[in-house]
């Protein structure tokens, strides 16, 4: 039996997987995300927007902010917040449920990366 739920329960990560792969894809080839950073559409940036629309996962880890520089801070933040933005984004255009804490977790990250000298507007 715990096979069984173990199986459904990995067969239910990979079709997230392959759901929020599927929406980048298709907003790559249809020209959405021409004017983003290319690192959005290939690499590192296009894995942190999959983990993100697929299960919320942010490229930060929990005390991320802990002993960096402003610079620092202000430098990871920016990236998070764009890879939420978009995220966010592509949840919406395709109708997929915004993760319940996505709101929450992206003004957390935007009110640290202000504090701390962000000038971008996100």
């Amino acid at each position: 039996m715990r096979k069984m739920e173990g199986l459904r329960s990995e067969q239910k990560a990979r079709a997230g997987f392959y759901t929020a792969t599927n929406i980048i894809n298709e907003s790559i080839k249809s020209g959405l995300l021409v004017d983003v950073d290319e690192s959005f559409r290939t690499g590192q940036g296009k894995a942190d927007l999959v983990n993100y629309v697929m299960d919320g996962t942010i490229p930060l880890s929990k005390d991320w902010d802990k002993g960096l520089s402003s610079s620092q801070i202000v430098s990871k933040a920016q990236y998070t917040l764009q890879v939420m933005f978009l995220g966010i984004q592509l949840e919406i255009r395709n109708q997929v449920t915004i993760k319940p804490d996505a709101v929450k977790e992206y003004n957390k990250i935007r009110d640290i990366y202000k504090k701390n000298g962000g000038e971008l507007e996100y």
